[in-house]
This record gives C-alpha cells, sequence and structure tokens, in this order.
C-alpha cells in the first residue's frame, strides 16, 4: 500500500499473540497462532497510517486475558 490511510483512521478489530511460552493457548481450542506481538501490530498500525487500533481477546486465548491485559 503505498497511500496512507485517511487521518484519525482506526483499525477496528485485531488480535495480539504471544509469546506462547509466556501466554499459553486454550485447551481446547480450534486453531493455533503465530506469535503476533504488540510491537509488531504497532508497527503495522504506523505503516498504515492508523492512528488508532481496537485488541479483541481471540477465541484461541478463550478466558485468559493475560495477553490483553499485557498489551494494554
Amino acid at each position: 500500500m503505498t497511500e496512507r490511510l485517511p487521518r484519525g483512521a482506526c483499525d477496528c478489530h485485531a488480535h495480539v499473540f504471544g509469546p506462547a511460552a509466556r501466554f499459553p493457548y486454550a485447551e481446547p481450542r480450534s486453531y493455533t497462532p503465530d506469535d503476533a506481538p504488540l510491537d509488531a501490530y504497532l508497527a503495522h498500525l504506523d505503516r498504515l497510517g492508523c492512528e488508532r487500533g481496537v485488541l479483541v481477546q481471540p477465541s484461541a486465548l478463550l478466558w485468559a486475558v493475560a495477553t490483553l491485559r499485557s498489551a494494554l
């Protein structure tokens, strides 16, 4: 993408994962994601020109919210 998003753009749904050794995934789960740390997500937002983002609890972690808390 060569153009930046409009000022005030917001990514309205994203997940952060891992590291799996620190934040284990739920059992059972329907998928096992690769690590997707907060710093990589923030860099992605910067590349796109997004000023804000909304992190959502992924089903692979069920009710274990430690990854989300750590990101916030």
